[in-house]
C-alpha cells in the first residue's frame, strides 16, 4: 500500500510487534502495545547480540493492512488482536529465538526460555 493511503500499520522488530498506527489521509492514530512487547524486543536484541543503532534499525519493518471503519477504533482493534495473539509464552519463545518466528523450537519450554518469560513478567 502506498504511504498516505487509508491503512493500519503494524511496526515490527523482526517478528515481534511493537506499535500500531492507523492513517487516513493526513489523520493518524498511534497505539502503543503493552510493555510485554517491548520487553520481548529488548530480550531478543540481547539474544541476537544487536547492540548498535545501525544493527537495530535494520531489523524494523512495517506490515500494512486495510483500514476498516473508524481510525482510532481500527488501530485499537488491531492492538487488541495482537495482544491476544501474542501470549507471554509466545513472546518469551520469540525473545529466546532472537525475534524470529521461524527459529522457535516448539518442543517443551526450556529453562532459558522460562527465564525470558520471567523477564517479560517484570513490572507487569
Amino acid at each position: 500500500m502506498p504511504r498516505g493511503s487509508n491503512e493500519v500499520i503494524v511496526i515490527m522488530w523482526r517478528d515481534i510487534p511493537a506499535q500500531v498506527n492507523a492513517q487516513a489521509g493526513r489523520e493518524r492514530k498511534q497505539v502503543q502495545l503493552s510493555d510485554k512487547f517491548q520487553r520481548a524486543i529488548d530480550r531478543a536484541k540481547r539474544k541476537a547480540h544487536i547492540y548498535t543503532a545501525d544493527e537495530d534499525i535494520a531489523q524494523w519493518r512495517r506490515i500494512s493492512l486495510p483500514l476498516s471503519g473508524d481510525l482510532a477504533e481500527a488501530a485499537q482493534r488491531e492492538a487488541d488482536r495482537l495482544d491476544g495473539e501474542y501470549s507471554r509464552e509466545r513472546l518469551g519463545r520469540l525473545a529466546f529465538a532472537g525475534g524470529f518466528e521461524a527459529d522457535i523450537d516448539n518442543s517443551a519450554i526450556s529453562g532459558a526460555e522460562l527465564l525470558a518469560l520471567e523477564e517479560l513478567e517484570e513490572n507487569e
